[in-house]
């Protein structure tokens, strides 16, 4: 019996497998490059924490196992004072990013006189040292943790905010803790080459890192284009796997492939992603159409309504609500028409409104997008559209929304969707255009601005039909892209057979000359065997007469534009236009290069 109790108080004392894994020499670090993507050096490297034992190896298992038997803090003390001792021993000068949990903050090994005595001991200057503050872990007391990091500052360690986007707290703490240094989170980093809002809130963060005087960092870049992406948006430091993989002796240097696709004079292509533009276009509201009609009580008498729809001709229908509920809508015409019969003013002017309401009026939240109304209109009855439907904020009437101002606002979001993406090919339209050229101008970069342009389309578009003008158009579209390199060049389409070509691809000029060839073959697979035989067709001119006009060809102008040889966007187009127009001067399909304005 002795035996076994004493076999079983050896079973309960024995640690559990992450009390082991968190002893110091359990623990081994590793570190990883933040970039200076100015200079193209290492300007220091985070140290992060690997545990020998391969169940513990990697963070994701070995932190939330110590948390679930509350050893989240010692393992973080542990893993930072092996990352320190690690680094002590590399002998580098840059910056060690530390990570530490905010519990740790609060606790007397961040004094002033141990931490010193800490980095003492590792000939480490407090210069050094960036403590990065993440979200793994609840913040309860970020009175205490102020304080804590007041100390530290004065000591002269640095603060960075580490994953921030990745908690909603993220914002907050960086009013609050005022770091020198915030982490952009991977998340936000991954993709955004090719997603608008992740570009946007990226430079949003760039534009309050100026304003604020705080140091942004992108984590977690895996791709060339991302590289590229977020030196365009002006973020000077950078880590992740395709600068360096986090190793136990890391080279103080970068790689020539950073080096070069840094040091590149060209500018990151964000592609055009029409499904951003669609929810962009979905943020207009029926709310916006809403037009403050006093309405009507079920109890209202029908001669009231009678005086309302006399002293206004413009009112087509009054809402009838019952304690701001909407009940029912009085329509003018029906109204107006039953009130027209005999003695029907002697019969009804006292009674109440709700005789003559229409029941079941359309009702819709202010919050529905004008799109949507659009499509839920087509299913249901017209009166709808001639007379109006009510408006409602949390069932409450707001107000009356007209088919008259439904029809303009959806106009309105069409215009400007087709001004983002045409909504034939789907491609770039004039804002996105715009903005590329303005890019690359900005940035100094010498590119090829080309311009593509069908030659007679329109007699071709009336004689053959507009589907197959659609076809050419959309063939064309795909040989456009088909030809150029989709990580350097730029296609946009300004609208009916026009549209722009953004170059830095060196072989540009080979590029182009692909686009004309793919262009014969598609005039061969439209045209009647006849009329491509002959080269002309009879068809009514833009003045109205019937002639013979050539079949379609294809002009493109293109211009050298060099940094500083233009100022904006608008010279750019009008220097293209210009060049165009020299195209459309030859027969046939024709690359036209303006060579005079070339300044390399």
């Amino acid at each position: 019996m002795v035996a076994n109790r004493t076999s079983l108080s050896t079973f309960h004392s024995a640690p559990p497998p992450i009390e082991i894994a968190i002893a110091q020499d359990q623990l081994t670090p590793v570190f990883q490059p933040i970039v200076c993507l100015k200079t193209c050096t290492v300007y220091g490297f985070e140290g992060l924490i690997r545990g020998k034992h391969h169940k513990w190896e990697h963070p994701s298992t070995l932190f939330p196992a110590a948390a679930a038997v509350g050893l989240d803090t010692k393992l973080d003390q542990n893993a930072r004072r092996c990352v320190v001792h690690g680094f002590a021993q590399l002998g580098l000068e840059t910056k060690l990013f530390v990570n530490i949990l905010p519990s740790s903050l609060i606790k007397p090994e961040v004094t002033s006189f141990l931490v010193s005595a800490f980095l003492g001991k590792a000939n480490l200057r407090p210069e050094q040292i960036v403590l990065e503050i993440g979200e793994s872990q609840p913040i309860d007391d970020l009175g205490e943790i102020k304080k804590s990091l007041t100390i530290l500052s004065a000591m002269g360690f640095r603060i960075a905010l580490d994953d921030l986007g990745e908690a909603y707290a993220s914002m907050r703490l960086w009013l609050e803790l005022r770091p020198a240094y915030v982490k952009i989170d991977r998340r936000f980093i991954s993709g955004i080459d090719h997603d608008h809002f992740k570009l946007q809130f990226v430079s949003a963060i760039v534009k309050i890192g100026e304003t604020t005087g705080t140091t942004v960092i992108a984590e977690g870049v895996e791709t060339e284009t991302e590289l590229l992406a977020i030196r365009d948006l002006g973020i000077r430091y950078a880590q992740g796997y395709f600068l360096c993989r986090p190793t136990a002796a890391p080279n103080a240097g970068v790689s020539d492939e950073v080096k070069n696709i840094v040091g590149a004079r060209r500018i990151a292509l964000f592609r055009n992603d029409l499904s951003q533009v669609n929810q962009t276009a979905n943020h207009s509201q029926v709310g916006e159409l809403s037009t403050p009609i006093v309405p009507l009580a079920v109890s209202t008498a029908n001669e009231i309504v009678m005086n309302r729809f006399n002293q206004d001709a413009n009112l087509a229908a009054i809402p009838v609500v019952d304690n701001g509920i909407p009940v029912g809508i009085v329509r003018r015409a029906r109204f107006i028409q039953e009130f027209a019969r005999p003695y029907r003013h002697e019969l009804y002017d006292k009674r109440p409104c709700a005789l003559f309401m229409d029941n079941d009026p359309l009702i819709v939240e202010a919050g529905m997008s004008i799109p949507a109304l659009s499509e839920k209109l087509t299913e249901l009855d017209r009166r709808h559209l001639a007379s109006g439907f009510i408006i409602t904020a949390n069932q409450s009437y707001i107000g009356m929304g007209s088919g008259q101002a439904l029809v303009r606002a959806l106009t309105e979001v069409q215009i400007s969707t087709a001004r983002y993406a045409n909504p034939l090919t789907l491609l770039p339209g004039n804002v996105p255009i715009d903005q590329h050229i303005d890019r690359l101008l900005v940035a100094h970069i010498p590119f090829v601005a080309a311009y593509v342009d069908i030659d007679n389309f329109k007699p071709f578009n009336d004689l053959y039909g507009y589907r197959k003008g659609d076809e050419m158009i959309r063939a064309l579209s795909l040989a456009l892209v088909g030809a150029v390199d989709p990580s350097l060049d730029f296609v946009g389409h300004i609208g009916g057979d026009d549209f722009i070509v953004n170059l830095q691809s060196d072989d540009w000029e080979q590029r182009l000359n692909a686009v004309l060839a793919a262009f014969d073959a598609i005039r061969s697979g439209l045209l009647s065997p006849k009329d491509l035989l002959e080269g002309v067709y009879v068809a009514t001119d833009r003045e109205g007469k019937r002639r013979a006009i050539p079949t379609p060809t294809l002009s493109i102008g293109v211009v050298h534009v060099s940094p500083d040889a233009y100022q904006s966007n608008q010279e750019v187009s009008l220097a293209m236009a210009d060049a165009k127009r020299e195209a459309k001067k030859i027969n046939g399909d024709f690359l036209f290069v303006d060579r005079r304005r070339r300044v390399l």
